[in-house]
């Protein structure tokens, strides 16, 4: 069975230990293993990350010294794949905790069904299973988790993964592959040729979107305002809800 690793970073122990005590309790009734770590600052949660990786983190907004939100955009360049909750007393910057790309905002006191939602948009459930795509490279068959693909392009007219480990090209056309994809809802086409992952889109700017990883990638003009609606309908509908 997966032990899920989930950190808290939040500067008072109060909500420390309540989130702690909700996290206990909720992953007890799933049935489900994880280990908490909990950090006091912004500062002492990067330094982890150099040994570590989560699949949830609980980021305050509010932090001493360095803030939750620019620790949460360390973090980002770091690792596009954990699942990011922000923590807070106001929501002054909700706004930029979805161009984070967080899974939800959640407004202190927090309620149980909010922590609840959180969790579900996080995907921390036992049937939870990271969906693939097969596909064949070189003669070899391969399962890929598509959450690892950041975008599809097409290159000498075959269709190319790109991932954090590297490039695949696939023995199929790029409309093929891009079928297959958009199946699942976290895969936009934004340019004729081109199918973006909107996990790993870190913003938008003018006519392209920026990933994580600093590429950029092209918003077909004339469909602009369809491609952006569809893209803020997947932000703020729950990161993390597609499979």
């Amino acid at each position: 069975m997966k032990t899920y690793q989930i950190a808290v970073v939040d500067d008072r122990k109060p909500d420390r230990d309540w989130l702690a005590e909700k996290l206990a309790a909720y992953m007890a009734r799933q049935g489900l293993e994880y280990e908490l770590s909990a950090f006091e600052s912004g500062e002492d949660f990067l330094a982890a990350l150099r040994a570590a990786r989560f699949d949830v983190v609980f980021m305050d907004v509010y932090l001493g010294g360095m803030t939750g939100v620019e620790t949460a955009q360390r973090l980002r360049a770091l690792d596009m794949d954990c699942k990011l909750v922000f923590l807070t007393s106001s929501e002054d910057y909700m706004r930029q905790g979805f161009s984070l790309n967080s899974a939800h905002y959640l407004v202190k006191p927090v309620g149980d069904a909010d922590f609840e939602q959180a969790m579900e948009n996080c995907r921390v459930q036992p049937s939870c299973q990271p969906p693939t795509l097969t596909v064949t490279v070189g003669g070899q068959t391969l399962e890929v988790d598509t959450r690892e693909i950041r975008y599809v392009d097409v290159q000498q007219r075959s269709a190319v993964l790109h991932t954090g480990a590297g490039s695949l090209s696939l023995s199929v056309s790029f409309s093929a592959a891009a079928e297959r994809l958009m199946e699942n809802r976290r895969f936009l086409l934004c340019y004729k040729g081109v199918l973006v992952n909107i996990d790993h889109i870190a913003a938008q700017e003018g006519e392209d979107f920026i990933l994580g990883d600093g590429t950029r990638l092209p918003i077909a003009p004339r469909r602009r305002r369809e491609i952006l609606a569809q893209y803020r309908a997947y932000i703020f509908g729950g990161i993390g809800g597609a499979v």
